[in-house]
């Protein structure tokens, strides 16, 4: 039970976060309006999977994985920006558990669109720190594949499904670099078939301000 309380907890915090800093920024933009303009960049990360719905119940997986994706924004001010763009999520593979275990891959990818709330925490001449957070929307093609394994009647079989899933994420970002930064974060995302996927991912970003 404490550890479901704690699980919650934590899922939650990203929402929390992000809302915490979007009612923050209309105040904190006034004080600096010179860091505006479009940006793009990349994130490569390690993702960890709750398997739901997408396969039977008795299957075992091995749940994490590579993740990449590549993104394009617009920063209205320090404060506040929005972007999207295409993410590729782990490939997970597992069986199921019957007499004759069949092979089962599956992934998804598509495009997302979120908001990044951006407060600065510390900053010198040369480098700043800023707290992020992260809301918005995955929209998402899932993809199973099972296969039958050597020595049985050979069989495949391929599925799929699509939707939206919510994503809610906190982080931290640096600006390192003229024209680079560089972006730490941790984002859930919320049923994805059925399955929730939780992401940890670093991105560099080329940005149009210095």
């Amino acid at each position: 039970m404490i550890a479901r309380i704690f699980s919650a907890g934590l899922r939650s915090l990203p929402v929390l976060v992000t809302l915490s800093l979007l009612a923050s920024a209309p105040a904190l933009a006034a004080e600096d309006e010179t860091t505006h303009g479009f940006y793009s960049g990349a994130t490569l990360g390690w993702e960890f999977h709750d398997i739901g719905g997408q396969v039977g119940s008795d299957a075992t997986f091995d749940d994490d994985g590579l993740a990449w994706d590549v993104l394009a924004g617009y920063q209205i001010n320090r404060n506040f920006g929005f972007e999207g763009g295409f993410m590729n999520t782990a490939d997970i593979k597992g069986h199921d558990n019957d007499d004759t275990p069949t092979k089962i891959e599956l992934g998804s990818e598509g495009g997302f669109a979120q908001v990044v709330a951006n407060l600065p925490i510390w900053c010198s001449e040369s480098v700043s720190v800023s707290l992020i957070g992260l809301g918005g929307a995955y929209f998402y093609d899932v993809k199973v594949r099972s296969t039958t394994p050597p020595g049985t009647p050979k069989s495949e079989n391929d599925s799929s499904g699509n939707g939206v899933a919510g994503i809610g994420g906190v982080g931290i970002q640096l600006d390192v670099f003229k024209h680079v930064e560089l972006r730490l974060a941790y984002r859930h995302f919320f049923d994805v078939q059925d399955s929730d996927i939780d992401s940890i991912g670093l991105s560099v970003i080329f940005t149009q301000w210095q």
